[in-house]
């Protein structure tokens, strides 16, 4: 089962992350980088990625927008991250900045197309919900290596989403494994998992926390997807604690896909 841990990168502070990681060592297979969330400025995903790769010499899955650069600097950035080691991304277009004007003169998959064949590096999608069997088939038409998707709060979503994706691949002959994001059902995540369930139009959810809440969640997604990426933005302790807990008690999260 595949496990990954998303990190925000700070504003300051990089150590703090530092001591993350090495709390995460042998617990995640790799780590994800956000860059930017919600457009705020901060340390870029591939400039923290550089920091990492030579600091503990591993590789992060770079999270790289395409909303806020046109597309000769995202190009010329990715020259330069190949040149430093960084060889793996997800393309995505991503939120608008909340300073400053936005671009989107490229589109995620037509840079993943153009990385793919000039640069030869590991390529990934990010793919939202709701969503089609044609979105998502205009997706796998670049084919990624990989895909993440957003999170899920229902079985039921999930269980459609696999349809169409399966559905989209059958059409397009591509395949790749899927990764879901799953926010963490702890205190510091309420109030994000509410704004998750209104965009989704879910009406007031009375949401549990706990690793046991989480656990019971991941058992059920597990039949739809490849493995996940581990959100708990503001309590990173939380999600090495649930990568902790899946580890260690085999709770047998296989893809039944």
């Amino acid at each position: 089962m595949f496990i990954s841990l998303e990190i925000t990168p700070p504003k300051r502070n990089v150590e703090k992350i530092s001591n993350i990681i090495n709390m995460a060592k042998g617990l995640f297979d790799t780590i994800n980088l956000t860059d930017t969330p919600i457009g705020e400025p901060r340390i870029p995903s591939f400039i923290l990625a550089i920091l990492l790769k030579h600091r503990f010499n591993i590789e992060p899955i770079v999270h790289y927008k395409t909303v806020n650069m046109n597309s000769m600097m995202l190009k010329s950035v990715l020259y330069g991250c190949v040149a430093s080691g960084v060889r793996k991304f997800l393309f995505m277009r991503g939120d608008n900045p909340v300073e400053g004007s936005t671009i989107s003169d490229i589109s995620p998959e037509d840079l993943a197309i153009w990385a793919r064949n000039e640069l030869g590096i590991e390529t990934g999608l990010a793919i939202g919900w709701p969503t089609s069997v044609e979105r998502i088939a205009s997706k796998l038409m670049s084919k990624p290596n990989y895909v993440f998707t957003q999170v899920f709060l229902t079985l039921r979503d999930a269980e459609d989403f696999r349809r169409m994706f399966d559905k989209a691949a059958e059409k397009v002959g591509w395949k790749p494994p899927v990764y879901c994001t799953h926010l963490a059902h702890c205190e510091e995540s309420i109030e994000t998992l509410r704004q998750v369930a209104e965009s989704m139009g879910i009406k007031s959810p009375d949401f549990r926390i706990g690793v046991d809440v989480d656990i019971e969640l991941l058992e059920g997604l597990s039949r739809f997807f490849d493995g996940f990426m581990i959100s708990s933005p503001g309590n990173y302790e939380y999600a090495i604690k649930l990568a902790e807990t899946i580890r260690s008690k085999h709770t047998g999260l296989e893809n039944d896909c």
